[in-house]
């Protein structure tokens, strides 16, 4: 079957990258899965794209839970007190995981099928600011170490999402601010790194 010709995608509905140049690009190419399965089977087809999110029970490859599960095994001893990071100036938007989820309940409510929508919180933040965050957390001095394992060959400075076309749609917002965020995954994994002791 061959899609429609289609317009371009409105605004809100394609991530953007600000780069060093201020000039914003699309992260990658607007992605057709949902419009070509709403198309082809019928199917009620939603998608959403969420940006960066984070919380608790994150696994620890991503990098909020990385530095938190680094921080709560630096607090018991489980590690020496230096926090392996990647590159710290890259800026992310970050949302809690659990606004997220309530983004996809909302979209399943009210979101037309066939179509894409950005979800993420609007605003980048300095990985840089997320450690020093964390940091300010925990009593335990630590020191920072760069680890080029931890660096991505290539990667855009800035992500930061535009989801004002999902917020007219659903009247969606993130309601847990990053502070809440931070401190939720770290007391987690002081949980779990506890239980595991």
């Amino acid at each position: 079957m061959t899609l429609p010709r289609r317009s371009p995608p409105t605004p809100g509905s394609r991530p953007t990258c600000w780069r060093q140049s201020s000039s914003r690009t699309p992260c990658h190419g607007w992605s057709w899965s949902a419009p070509r399965t709403h198309l082809s089977h019928g199917l009620a087809a939603i998608r959403l794209r969420p940006f960066n999110h984070a919380g608790p029970r994150q696994a620890p490859t991503f990098a909020v839970a990385s530095f938190a599960q680094q921080i709560a095994r630096i607090e018991l001893g489980k590690q020496p007190p230096v926090l392996k990071v990647g590159n710290l100036e890259a800026r992310r938007d970050f949302t809690d995981v659990r606004d997220i989820v309530r983004a996809y309940l909302l979209a399943a409510e009210k979101g037309k099928p066939g179509e894409v929508y950005n979800v993420g919180s609007g605003t980048a933040t300095r990985l840089r600011e997320v450690v020093a965050r964390l940091l300010a957390m925990t009593r335990t001095r630590i020191s920072l170490e760069v680890d080029p394992a931890r660096k991505h060959a290539v990667e855009a400075e800035v992500y930061v999402c535009d989801a004002r076309r999902f917020q007219r749609l659903t009247g969606w917002r993130p309601k847990i601010g990053l502070e809440r965020m931070l401190r939720d995954t770290l007391d987690d994994w002081r949980r779990q790194e506890r239980r595991a002791a």
